[in-house]
């Protein structure tokens, strides 16, 4: 079972006096776990800024870009003793 959440986190700065830009950090975050256990098995997250102004199709191709980067690092490497 694949179970993923989403957040977004809102982050104003102020790069001069008297302007201001709202910048949203998005997390995605991609859980495998064993159902019959009821247990994680693997997590794999990616955060990156969203742009506003990114159309719906950019959109979707960020998401999958994101998915693709979180699943590179799976399977995790087993470190050998």
């Amino acid at each position: 079972m694949v179970c993923t959440v989403a957040t977004v986190t809102a982050v104003a700065f102020k790069p001069r006096a008297s302007t201001y830009k709202l910048m949203f950090d998005g997390t995605l975050i991609i859980s495998f776990i064993d159902a019959a256990k009821k247990e994680l098995v693997w997590q794999g997250t990616g955060v990156r800024t969203l742009d506003q102004d990114a159309t719906s199709e950019q959109r979707e191709k960020n998401i999958g870009d994101a998915v693709k980067g979180i699943m590179a690092k799976y399977p995790p490497v087993v470190k050998k003793k």
